[in-house]
């Protein structure tokens, strides 16, 4: 009997075990049909990232233009839209990376089989002196100065910067009545020579230049420099705070030049170093040089020196800003 009981454990184990091993081999299978299933990505073909944008963008606005008769077709310049802080309202810029991009699209697009491409310069020079970017394709004067270009349709693209993409947007559109024919949208990823020509727009480089008096306190300088901005500041000229008259640039002096004791507001600082500060942010100082600044403001500059009275002389100063993109 004993024998017989371990018999029939055995057998049920036996088969137990089988099923187990069925179900692994089932899951092998499983898990190699799966592996098998996923392919690894092709490799990238080594073009300009804004020609292949060009390319696919090109690729869509065709095969979504159904129209079988030939026109003449212009392709403007792509814009981003920014916002006015003080009026709180967008308003549209031409980047560098617009104006490759179109430059490249342009040559894509030319199919003289469909279209009779309008030299670009022309449309953009149009767009811009009738400030397309604030009153808009629809406005009845913009129509009729394109109509003059020569084109009857004008290709018109978006920028759109997404976190680590930037994202074009494009459509042909028939400029006798406003209608849009065709779309396309592509995206590439952010690289730092992308996101220089996406930053890379006149509005966008803004300079300004005052005077800092050197027998005055802070003096506010009328330029607003917006938060993530590039900023350069640069002065030329020369002032004094000594008894001597003994005067210098706006490095100041290690070495004390008065004979009447340090009168310096910032112990750290050169005697007589011109300084700058934002939005009277006395823990935010800044000299001559090359800045990269996270807050936004009106800057104001001085004299690293308390004792006024006896001062002579003024500073140039010029400050070079623009926004940068992260």
């Amino acid at each position: 009997m004993k024998y017989f009981h371990s018999f029939i454990i055995f057998a049920y184990l036996e088969k137990l075990n089988e099923r187990i091993m069925k179900k692994s081999i089932l899951i092998i299978v499983i898990m190699y049909a799966c592996n098998t299933s996923i392919r690894k990505p092709t490799e990238p073909i080594h073009l300009d990232e804004l020609d292949k944008a060009a390319r696919d963008l090109k690729e869509q606005l065709l095969s979504n233009y159904q129209k079988s008769i030939k026109k003449s077709l212009a392709i403007a310049s792509f814009v981003r839209n920014d916002i006015n802080k003080f009026q709180t309202k967008y308003y549209s810029v031409t980047p560098k990376l617009g104006i490759y991009l179109a430059n490249a699209l342009q040559n894509e697009m030319f199919q003289p089989q469909k279209f009779d491409l309008v030299e670009r310069q022309r449309i953009d020079s149009i767009l811009d002196e009738i400030s397309y970017g604030k009153i808009g394709l629809a406005d009845e004067n913009t129509l009729e100065s394109i109509k003059l270009s020569g084109a009857e349709l004008l290709v018109l693209g978006i920028i759109q910067k997404r976190n680590n993409s930037i994202r074009f947007d494009a459509r042909i559109v028939n400029i006798a009545d406003g209608k849009i024919l065709s779309v396309a949208t592509s995206v590439i990823a952010v690289t730092p020579y992308i996101l220089k020509l996406y930053d890379d727009y006149p509005n966008n480089k803004k300079e300004y230049t005052g005077v800092i008096q050197a027998r005055k306190e802070w003096q506010l300088l009328n330029t607003y420099i917006e938060p993530n901005s590039l900023v350069i500041l640069e002065a030329e000229g020369d002032w004094s705070m000594t008894n001597n008259r003994h005067s210098f640039g706006a490095l100041g002096l290690k070495e004390n030049p008065s004979e009447w004791g340090d009168y310096r507001l910032y112990d750290s600082l050169n005697h007589g170093q011109l300084i700058c500060r934002i939005n009277t942010k006395q823990d935010f100082l800044f000299s001559l040089g090359e800045y990269q600044f996270t807050l936004g403001g009106f800057p104001e500059c001085r004299i690293n020196d308390t004792d006024l009275d006896n001062n002579t002389g003024s500073l140039k100063v010029t400050i070079h800003h623009q926004s940068i993109s992260k």
